[in-house]
């Protein structure tokens, strides 16, 4: 499943687009350490959602270092976190996500961000292969 980390609701419409295009899964990636926050995130997911009805996609709120934040996403139905922390943090609070119905995972390098790209429609299609 591609990722791409994604800054407003333009660029997720553009990944949502070419992943309808494509017929290939997609994850949609918060900024790094939700700088927005979690509500900003939340309403972002819940508008791409609403246009892109028929599509299935994951939606993971990059947390960063910050557990609480993690801690506080999973407490408010965000669906999955990623976070960059030591083993067994990591592992308590995927242990609290599963509980929740969701999962926590570590990482983010591998989502492509979106943040500058001058077409990000072109830049989604090109990284889903066509």
């Amino acid at each position: 499943m591609t990722a791409f980390r994604i800054h407003c609701l333009d660029h997720g419409r553009a990944v949502l687009a070419a992943a309808r295009e494509s017929g290939k899964p997609v994850t949609l990636v918060s900024p790094q350490a939700s700088q927005a926050g979690i509500g900003w995130w939340r309403e972002l997911v819940r508008r791409l959602r609403g246009d892109f009805p028929d599509l299935a996609f994951n939606a993971v709120l990059d947390c960063g270092p910050a557990a609480g934040l993690a801690l506080a996403g999973i407490r408010a139905g965000m669906g999955p976190v990623r976070l960059n922390v030591d083993a067994p943090i990591l592992a308590k609070i995927a242990s609290i996500a599963e509980q929740a119905g969701s999962w926590a995972e570590t990482g983010g390098e591998d989502a492509l961000d979106l943040l500058g790209v001058p077409d990000p429609a072109s830049r989604c299609r090109e990284a889903l292969g066509f």
